[in-house]
């Protein structure tokens, strides 16, 4: 059973009286707005001290993460996890909704076995004509031209770059996060922030038939570009959340 709770990461400074409060309210009620199954569902937006946050479903079980970390995953259970995310980014990105920080860290399995996205909190609302616009986000005060947003390691190169993200840039971070899974290697992971974000610009990852992956019966095992990159590529930018889940 599903109880409310506050998350504490889910939080932003801007008080009442600021005027990219109203913006960022009217934002966090769309993000909020989201009902599907595989995203974190969102109960209320509420403010302490002027403040905002939002209450969400309190969930049981593991972040991806922690899975990822204890044991690898059998191949079926890394498809089936997969599945979910990508229904959850969808449903999102029907909505014009881009994440930009999807990680195995943001990413919740329930004791059930129910895969849930989590914290919106870079999430922002994309529309056709953003590429030349300044975007606000929930837990900064702006995002300005030249900012990187996101985790190193699963930023797209728009990202790293610090260009405008879409859904596309969801759906390489999709990508980086299903390679791990089938795997157990992080696809860009470098000594260093500066190298990995470099890997990403310039590098591909090690191919999955390379790396000692055995599918499940039936499904091949050589694979191209990382899953993600090759669609990317392939789509033009105004259907990549369609075509590309």
């Amino acid at each position: 059973m599903f109880k409310r709770r506050i998350p504490k990461d889910l939080h932003y400074k801007s008080k009442v009286g600021n005027p990219r409060f109203g913006h960022k309210t009217q934002e966090a009620r769309t993000i909020a707005a989201l009902s599907h199954p595989n995203i974190l569902g969102i109960h209320d937006i509420r403010t302490h001290d002027g403040a905002p946050f939002l209450v969400s479903e309190l969930l049981e079980g593991q972040s991806l993460r922690e899975k990822l970390d204890a044991d690898p995953l059998p191949a079926r259970r890394a498809i089936e996890y997969a599945l979910g995310i990508a229904r959850g980014l969808a449903a999102a990105h029907e909505k014009g909704i881009v994440h930009r920080d999807l990680k195995p860290e943001n990413v919740f399995i329930t004791r059930d076995g129910r895969v849930k996205v989590l914290d919106f909190g870079l999430a922002k609302l994309a529309s056709p004509k953003e590429s030349d616009e300044v975007g606000v986000t929930l837990t900064s005060p702006a995002t300005l031209p030249g900012m990187v947003m996101g985790t190193v390691g699963y930023m797209s190169p728009e990202q790293v770059r610090g260009d405008a993200a879409d859904a596309g840039s969801d759906i390489f971070s999709f990508g980086a996060v299903l390679y791990e899974m089938l795997t157990g290697k992080r696809a860009f992971r470098r000594d260093r922030s500066a190298e990995t974000m470099t890997a990403i610009l310039r590098e591909e990852p090690q191919e999955l038939s390379e790396t000692g992956w055995q599918g499940p019966p039936g499904t091949a095992t050589n694979s191209g570009p990382m899953p993600g990159k090759e669609c990317r590529a392939k789509i033009p930018i105004g259907q990549r959340s369609r075509v590309c889940h």
